[in-house]
């Protein structure tokens, strides 16, 4: 009784701390993007009003916590949590492969040529090389991975530059 009693206790405080950090998570905007709302924000505003309130972010925990629930419980067990994160970590992949592609893919035929990907490096070389001189020093790569971690910093985001947070919630939707 005291082990199922402890294993229970720790997949509460597991979902609980797993719902409440990914909550603030998808309701947080994107860096530099005003009062616009992120995708997160719009998710959880069920009515749509611009707001959450409380009714919207109960509505969506409970959904959430229904897509963890794979057997229709009514409670999710270490396993679950486990092939919840594991189905999000896939959907993320998914989309960072498909939205890199999508970059690379200049011309939007759906087919990545060689002319592409090297005039993406030459694009990237530009930008790394701060004062033009066809060479990457040290100090310019130090510059360019500082001004990368900056909305990390300030934001608590990562950077991407393309508009996506990388967040996402325990079903692997967006």
């Amino acid at each position: 009784m005291r082990q199922q009693f402890g294993r229970l206790t720790l997949a509460a405080l597991l979902a609980g701390t797993f719902l409440a950090g990914s909550a603030f998570a998808a309701m947080a905007g994107h860096p530099g993007e005003g009062d616009k709302p992120g995708p997160g924000m719009e998710r959880m505003d069920a009515n749509k009003d611009g707001k959450i309130d409380r009714e919207d972010f109960v509505a969506r925990h409970k959904e959430m916590f229904a897509r963890m629930d794979r057997n229709g419980d009514g409670t999710v067990t270490p396993e679950e949590m486990r092939a919840a994160h594991e189905k999000m970590r896939e959907e993320h992949r998914r989309r960072m492969e498909e939205q890199m592609f999508t970059r690379l893919d200049a011309n939007g035929d759906g087919i990545l040529s060689q002319d592409e990907l090297v005039a993406r490096g030459e694009k990237a070389f530009a930008e790394l090389d701060g004062n033009g001189d066809g060479v990457i020093g040290k100090d310019e790569m130090r510059h360019h991975m500082m001004e990368r971690m900056r909305p990390r910093r300030h934001h608590g985001m990562h950077p991407g530059g393309d508009g996506d947070d990388g967040g996402e919630d325990e079903g692997g939707e967006r």
